[in-house]
C-alpha cells in the first residue's frame, strides 16, 4: 500500500489481480479456541442442569403416583369398614367380630345397621334403639367410627392418615386427611365420610 493511499497495491498475475501483502494464515487463534471452550462448557453445564431437573421431575412423579396408590387402597379399606360398622352388636357402633344374630342380618341390609326394637308396643324393649339414637345425636357413633379407623394398619412409606371430626357441630361426618411426613406433613388428600349406619340415625 502506498503512503497516503487507502487501497492496497494490486499486482497482476496469471490468475488476475491479487493484493500484495503477507500470506493469509489458516487455523484458529488461541482466543477463538478459548471462546469455543467457554461456550462448550456453558452448554454442557446447561444440559446437565436440564437433565437433573427432568430426572427429579420424573422421580417426583413416581413418588406422587405411589402415594396416590396407597391412599386409594386406604380409601377402599375404610369404605369396607364403613359398610361393616354397625349398631346390631353394639348400639353405639362397632365392627362386630362375629355375625349379628337375627333374620336377614347381613352387611348391606337395613336389619344389619339398626338395632332390634323388640316389641313395637313395649317401650321396655327399645333399649338398644334408644341407645343408638343417643349415640347418633351425641357424636358417640362418629367417635367410635374414628376409633375403628385409627385401629387400622398404618400406610407404607411416608403417607400418614388422620381421622378427625369433619365439621364442628357435625355428629356424623369424619374427615380423613392423608399427609406426606417426609415433606412437612403436606396434605395430599382430604375426604369427608360417614359410616353407612349413620344413615339410619333419627
Amino acid at each position: 500500500m502506498q503512503a497516503g493511499s487507502p487501497f492496497p497495491i494490486l499486482r497482476a498475475s496469471g490468475r488476475g489481480l491479487r493484493p500484495i501483502g503477507p500470506p493469509a494464515t489458516s487455523g484458529f487463534t488461541l482466543v477463538e479456541v478459548l471462546a469455543a471452550s467457554v461456550v462448550l462448557v456453558i452448554s454442557l453445564a446447561g444440559a446437565l442442569v436440564a437433565f437433573n431437573l427432568i430426572s427429579q421431575s420424573v422421580q417426583g412423579t413416581g413418588i406422587r403416583a405411589d402415594q396416590n396408590r396407597l391412599i386409594d387402597q386406604d380409601i377402599a379399606r375404610i369404605s369396607d369398614l364403613s359398610e361393616r360398622f354397625t349398631s346390631c352388636a353394639n348400639p353405639q357402633g362397632s365392627v362386630p367380630a362375629t355375625a349379628c344374630t337375627g333374620t336377614n342380618v347381613q352387611t348391606g341390609n337395613s336389619f344389619y345397621y339398626h338395632p332390634a326394637v323388640g316389641n313395637p308396643n313395649d317401650a321396655s324393649t327399645w333399649t338398644d334403639a334408644n341407645t343408638f339414637a343417643t349415640a347418633c345425636t351425641s357424636g358417640t357413633l362418629r367417635d367410635n367410627f374414628i376409633t375403628v379407623i385409627g385401629g387400622q394398619q398404618d400406610l407404607a412409606g411416608n403417607v400418614r392418615r388422620l381421622a378427625t371430626q369433619a365439621v364442628a357441630g357435625s355428629t356424623k361426618l369424619v374427615r380423613l386427611t392423608w399427609v406426606d411426613q417426609s415433606n412437612g406433613n403436606r396434605v395430599l388428600r382430604q375426604l369427608d365420610t360417614a359410616p353407612v349406619v349413620a344413615g339410619f340415625c333419627p
